[in-house]
């Protein structure tokens, strides 16, 4: 079920929202205030390619087929491939 943000029109802080199939028309109330005037906020999407550093074919950034012995592209922030 994808989460779904609201704005409220009375303190103006973000809410977030569980919503399945057919139960978005449900009175939304703020978290924050109790308000019912919310308005939902359409977020752009974001996807990821191998390009962005993202490898669909279930290796490493560095081109591994099982896990490195350091974390790739996490803690340190950059690949292994690079040391």
């Amino acid at each position: 079920m994808p989460i779904y943000e609201y704005k409220c029109a009375n303190c103006g802080k973000i809410n977030e929202f569980l919503e399945g199939v057919g139960q978005g028309e449900e009175e939304k109330i703020c978290k924050f205030c109790g308000s019912k005037q919310l308005v939902k906020i359409f977020s752009v999407i974001n996807v990821l390619s191998e390009e962005d550093g993202i490898n669909f074919q279930d290796k490493t950034c560095c081109g591994r087929d099982g896990p490195c012995e350091k974390p790739p592209c996490s803690e340190e922030g950059r690949c292994v491939k690079d040391d």
